[in-house]
């Protein structure tokens, strides 16, 4: 397992929400895919699909009152429930197996 991997899906998970409800669908999903431009393998299937998790979370937020607030809530909660993913032995595992 990736170094501090359960931390890192939470930090894209809350940073790709950060940036749905603060740029277009389109924006966000640009930038994020940009920056995993030199990752390759695992570590970039990992990120990329925390990466659309957070954009998720982050569209039902979008339009809500300090819609900032909640996202870190269900960041935590989709890493418990299994909708983020970690590596373990070199291998892509739901975030609570």
């Amino acid at each position: 397992m990736r170094n501090g991997q359960t931390g890192d899906s939470f930090r894209r998970c809350s940073w790709n929400a950060r940036m749905e409800i603060r740029l277009s669908t389109t924006d966000a999903r640009e930038l994020a895919t940009r920056n995993e431009s030199t990752s390759s393998g695992v570590d970039k299937q990992i990120d990329l699909k925390n990466n659309a998790t957070g954009r998720e979370i982050g569209r039902k937020r979008t339009g809500q009152t300090a819609p900032g607030r909640g996202r870190g809530t269900m960041c935590r909660s989709a890493r418990r429930n299994g909708k983020l993913w970690i590596i373990k032995s070199s291998r892509l595992m739901r975030s609570n197996q």
